[in-house]
């Protein structure tokens, strides 16, 4: 069985235009009946899922939307409260323990040595460099 075949069973299945004499001809191999057979149940499956329809949605009634609504805000509530009071604690701890202070002294009386040069770029008059300002 060639992949030509498979594709020509697919072609089908999938309702493209297949020349009859080819269908023949791959449904001629047994292992292309039944990746036609395959194919079949497959796309009958997927039928049956398309036709699972979800279940009617029960919509509350105005006082559990009402207590919803209050639930909601409580927690609201709650949580704004806890992180304000946590944040309050850590701001108090902090406040108790001073920073700690690093000292530091640079001595600027001697220049830092220079780095070797990597590259020397050798500028002549004329030919890389041309004076602009006559020659100061």
């Amino acid at each position: 069985m060639t992949d030509t075949q498979f594709d020509i069973i697919a072609a089908f299945v999938d309702g493209e235009h297949v020349s009859p004499e080819a269908l023949k001809t791959a449904l001629a191999d047994a292992e292309a009946r039944d990746y036609f057979v395959d194919l079949l149940s497959l796309r009958e499956a997927s039928r049956q899922l398309d036709a699972v329809t979800a279940p009617a949605r029960v919509s509350a009634s105005p006082m559990q939307r009402g207590l919803r609504l209050v639930a909601a805000a409580a927690v609201l509530v709650i949580a704004a409260g806890g992180g304000y009071v946590a944040g309050h604690r850590v701001t108090a701890r902090a406040a108790d323990v001073a920073p700690p202070i690093a000292e530091t002294v640079i001595d600027v009386s001697t220049p830092a040595p220079l780095p070797p040069a990597t590259r020397v770029i050798k500028l002549q008059r004329g030919l890389n460099w041309i004076d602009q300002n006559g020659g100061k």
